[in-house]
């Protein structure tokens, strides 16, 4: 893939990555996906690289809540955030988990048909925008919020960095190994169906700055995985509008 997809650095290609960028590549390409431009723009920072990718990977790709119910609140960050490349990604996920029509109906514009999908979506595309007032969420507290919020909590993140370090007009393509990518180095997906340990990433952040858990991800690994990332950008809200409802 081309190093002029990702703007302002030089990020480290796959082949020459060593130490923790190395295995978080590894980890990513195992897991998630192929080594694409989103992964890759973090890379000339190994500890925000690895904080990042923990919690990615513990919130939104381990535990218990099904992958459908986080690509949707994913996909409702990235509405948030107006971030067209993470959008589609999101859209291709769904897909991908056969859900074809529920894919083609919120990118029309309509809500999803189940009621528990339309309120996952409604209260992450409601989150860190500036004109509106967050909704709360459709879930209570413990384990399932741990996996919810952090899943956008890392959306937010990524996509706020995307918005500045990809180029405008990039799409992801449909992340499918079987159809023809938009560009050289287009991710492709891992399977969706794969049974991960919970805590699998955390050895990456030792010996790196941390803080306490957050409350909210009680004695989760996705808490361990939170405390080192990176604080929320100055425009996202307070975390109280992510409050889980008692």
């Amino acid at each position: 893939m081309s190093s002029t997809l990702v703007r302002h650095i030089t990020p480290v290609l796959p082949h020459r990555a060593r130490g923790v960028v190395a295995e978080v590549y590894a980890q990513v390409n195992a897991e998630f996906s192929s080594i694409g431009p989103v992964v890759m723009m973090m890379s000339p920072s190994p500890e925000l690289m690895a904080a990042g990718w923990s919690l990615m990977r513990e919130s939104q790709l381990a535990g218990d809540v099904p992958a459908l119910e986080k690509a949707v609140v994913a996909l409702g960050g990235a509405q948030a955030n107006d971030l067209d490349y993470d959008i589609q990604a999101f859209l291709s996920m769904l897909r991908l988990l056969g859900e074809p029509h529920l894919a083609e109906a919120i990118e029309r514009g309509d809500p999803p048909a189940d009621a528990r999908l339309a309120a996952l979506l409604d209260w992450a595309s409601s989150t860190g925008v500036a004109t509106r007032e967050p909704l709360r969420p459709p879930f209570p507290a413990g384990p399932e919020a741990a996996e919810f919020l952090g899943t956008l909590l890392f959306t937010h993140f990524v996509d706020r960095v995307a918005a500045a370090m990809l180029p405008a007009g990039l799409t992801p393509g449909t992340l499918n190994p079987d159809d023809e990518p938009p560009f050289d180095g287009a991710p492709v997906l891992r399977p969706l169906d794969q049974a991960l340990r919970p805590g699998a990433t955390l050895p990456l952040l030792d010996g790196r700055p941390t803080a306490p858990p957050p409350p909210w991800a009680g004695d989760h690994p996705i808490g361990t995985a939170y405390a080192p990332s990176p604080p929320p950008p100055p425009r996202a809200p307070a975390c109280s509008p992510l409050r889980p409802r008692p």
